[in-house]
């Protein structure tokens, strides 16, 4: 289970993360927590429509969105992937939209998490 601070984290060094809920709402309260326990090292939070990210100042970055957002992951590179519901994980059509993200990573090896509500 994973929670904002450790987003935050995982982000500030230098790692691309996505995080995927339900509702648009409930990415940006997970990005306002990701915010407060990462003040230091964020440079910018880009706010536009369903294209929320935060990005850090080493290049990490977290990639708030709701799950009819997740096609806008397509082409992307990630070394993690949350999700507030594990039903997602169940969802062919998801699965095969966030895996093609892992190829580039060493290994190739896929990290999704759940976080703790």
């Amino acid at each position: 289970m994973i929670d904002g601070s450790t987003l935050a984290i995982f982000a500030a060094h230098g790692r691309q993360v996505a995080v995927i809920s339900g509702r648009q709402e409930q990415s940006n309260a997970i990005g306002d927590a990701i915010s407060a326990a990462g003040q230091a090292d964020i440079h910018r939070w880009f706010k536009a429509n369903g294209a929320e990210r935060i990005e850090f100042k080493n290049g990490g970055r977290v990639h708030l969105l709701s799950r009819r957002g997740v096609d806008r992951l397509r082409g992307r590179r990630l070394d993690l992937v949350v999700v507030d519901d594990h039903r997602y994980l169940q969802d062919t059509r998801f699965m095969e939209t966030i895996m093609p993200c892992f190829a580039s990573n060493p290994g190739g090896r896929p990290r999704i998490g759940v976080l703790v509500s």
